[in-house]
């Protein structure tokens, strides 16, 4: 996805994993739009090797939501990453305190086609906000936007922590705004792939409590014709090299082959065998 973002990072670790670990292959990392972006991407055959969110993946699989009729019928998935956060914030002091104070208020959830303008898209038509303007860009260059007073408040579905929220928080103090359990169920009922989850007390220096919110997990996707034995391969190079991509981002830690019930974007058939062959 953009720079400033998980995905970014993570994808660059990916790449460097499957060239070291798997003889025959040369593997670039490439910016994108994000999961929505790289969806079509990989459908298309235009790169072979793709992160998405589950919900986008699947809701692009089926033709709706952000897809819009269009099927994206090409796509599998080989790999859980990890689960993805909502964050809600705003720079303390500016006035937004809860998710119906972005009524009226510039707010960013990144670059066009992300997970966080999906998501987003999905909240404020749940929950009848209405804000003022979204401001795609990147997470590196919201930063400097939110403290210019440019952008009110950001909401993201992301690995956590995130690198640009840390940044942020270097120079100022972040209001972590929490949905209200009732709000959480409503997105849920609207999507299936939306869980409870928690981010830690502690995670950001200005999340003294555990911070209730939503969560999805994240996939390694491919196109559903690449070869059977080329993605065994590159699932046995991940598995193998865990701790070489927890290196590359922590958020790696739950890149397990045990947490692919979490996904339920089908599989690819390379995939199906190494998961079966591994008891799973």
């Amino acid at each position: 996805a953009s720079v400033g973002g998980v995905y970014y990072v993570y994808g660059a670790g990916l790449a460097q994993v499957l060239m070291e670990h798997v003889d025959y292959l040369e593997v670039s990392s490439e910016v994108t739009g994000g999961a929505a972006v790289n969806v079509g991407l990989v459908d298309s055959g235009e790169v072979q090797i793709g992160l998405a969110t589950d919900n986008t993946a699947c809701d692009g699989l089926n033709g709706v939501g952000w897809a819009e009729g269009t099927k994206y019928e090409n796509i599998r998935a080989i790999a859980p990453m990890y689960p993805t956060f909502l964050e809600i914030y705003a720079i303390e002091g500016n006035g937004v305190n809860d998710i119906y104070d972005f009524n009226g208020k510039v707010y960013c959830a990144g670059t066009a086609g992300s997970s966080g303008d999906v998501v987003s898209e999905t909240i404020m038509k749940v929950l009848g906000i209405a804000p003022k303007e979204k401001q795609y860009m990147s997470w590196s260059d919201a930063v400097g936007q939110m403290k210019d007073g440019l952008i009110d408040c950001g909401l993201d579905l992301a690995g956590s922590p995130h690198n640009a929220r840390l940044e942020l928080e270097t120079t100022h103090h972040i209001n972590w705004i929490e949905l209200s359990q009732a709000d959480r169920d409503k997105l849920k009922a609207e999507g299936s792939y939306f869980k409870d989850g928690v981010i830690k007390a502690g995670t950001y220096k200005d999340m003294k409590e555990d911070y209730q919110t939503l969560m999805v997990y994240n996939d390694i996707i491919v196109n559903k014709d690449l070869d059977d034995d080329l993605v065994y391969d590159m699932l046995t190079a991940l598995y193998d090299a865990h701790d070489e991509m927890v290196t590359a981002h922590a958020t790696a830690k739950d890149t397990l082959a045990e947490n692919i019930v979490n996904v339920a974007l089908p599989l690819h058939p390379g995939a199906i065998r190494y998961y079966e062959e591994h008891g799973i």
